[in-house]
């Protein structure tokens, strides 16, 4: 017996446990085989929206891979024995920081010139890149609270590696006594919006703004609700928050001091969630005239996109339209939303990832705009 025929007895014969035989899949899987599958997660579009990065399990552990936003063939970044996670695109497209062992790394998008970041033994996580990329923001718990510091990245070196690579010093920009939950890089690189806990009621959350050089920082949101997922507008002159202050979440749009507040949805549902998220956090259009948020309706989601108004403040957005069908089987963070229906305006808004069978959409999942948005089809 050869080829399919002798697989599949092969794979019946492997299957008998117990004493009881399993009956295998036309592949050989059996249903515990393929429950135990790890599907990709972390999706990261690069800047041009030509590439998306992503992490999937491989020789056991999770590893990097890079596909064209067109589809394709993955292929594989990482490769080491230990797993790697959270890729961040730099402002360029030529590289990704991402996190192994509990340290901050940087690959060329190539795949060569792995540099090490920083590292330390009470571990570091989300790095993020300043707009200009020469910095690296992450944060980590080395003196017992999960700070926020900043690093210069590795400069590439050319011809053979260095023989004891030195990472350059990181520096904290906030205090000791607080924990960071989330940052975002302004739009010039000279100040971070901090998200963090630090009234003692523990039922607010609040959004500060860092300053990069002197760390001096300013409340803008949260001094009586819980706000959190701050998102910049391109031209930096404010920010994107989701706010609980009516009792439902709200995405209201803040200045960068904190000065005026601008609530662009209404209505008795979530347009956010507690952590402020991938996925749930409003994203501003690079024209900064639009933004995209989410609605949660019975336990499902969708994804709307309305108008950024100008002038005085609005209570309710001017709605666009309705991007995505509603999502089902909600996930939590860093896993895929299987989508149950998904319309685009137009293709150049469109950002799907289609790994086997399974299909993610980008925009569903983790709301990010192309680089250039055009105007939705009437």
């Amino acid at each position: 017996m050869t080829g399919p025929g002798r697989a599949m007895a092969e794979a019946a014969r492997v299957a008998q446990e117990n004493g009881r035989a399993r009956r295998p899949s036309r592949d050989g899987l059996t249903i515990e085989q393929a429950a135990a599958v790890e599907a990709p997660r972390e999706f990261r579009l690069s800047p041009d929206g030509r590439r998306v990065a992503f992490t999937a399990e491989a020789a056991g552990a999770r590893q990097i891979f890079l596909m064209s936003s067109r589809g394709g063939y993955p292929e594989q970044l990482t490769a080491t024995e230990k797993p790697a996670s959270d890729p961040q695109w730099s402002p360029d497209g030529r590289r990704i920081a991402f996190v192994r062992d509990q340290a901050i790394w940087m690959i060329d998008a190539e795949g060569s010139h792995q540099a090490l970041v920083s590292q330390h033994p009470a571990g570091n996580r989300s790095p993020g890149w300043c707009a200009d990329g020469h910095q690296i923001a992450f944060i980590s718990r080395r003196r017992g609270w999960d700070q926020l510091w900043v690093v210069d990245a590795p400069v590439p070196r050319r011809g053979r590696p260095a023989t004891r690579p030195r990472s350059a010093e990181p520096i904290p920009l906030t205090s000791p006594g607080v924990d960071v939950d989330d940052f975002v890089w302004s739009p010039d690189g000279s100040t971070i919006a901090v998200t963090s806990q630090r009234l003692p009621d523990l039922l607010t959350s609040q959004v500060h703004i860092v300053d990069v050089v002197t760390a001096q920082e300013r409340l803008i949101a949260g001094e009586s609700a819980w706000e959190t997922g701050p998102r910049w507008l391109p031209d930096g002159s404010g920010l994107l928050v989701v706010s609980d202050r009516d009792g439902w979440f709200q995405v209201v749009q803040v200045s960068a001091d904190g000065s005026e507040r601008r609530v662009l949805t209404a209505g008795q549902h979530e347009h956010g969630e507690p952590g402020g998220g991938w996925g749930y956090v409003p994203l501003p259009s690079p024209d900064g005239k639009r933004f995209v948020h989410v609605e949660i309706r019975e336990g499902l989601v969708d994804l709307l996109i309305g108008e950024l108004p100008a002038g005085a403040p609005a209570q309710a957005p001017n709605a666009i339209g309705r991007v995505c069908g509603r999502l089902s089987s909600i996930r939590s963070r860093g896993s895929g939303w299987p989508s149950a229906g998904c319309r685009m305006p137009r293709p150049s808004w469109r950002s799907v990832v289609a790994i086997g069978r399974r299909t993610t959409c980008g925009s569903c999942r983790s709301p990010r705009w192309p680089p250039r948005a055009s105007s939705p089809a009437s």
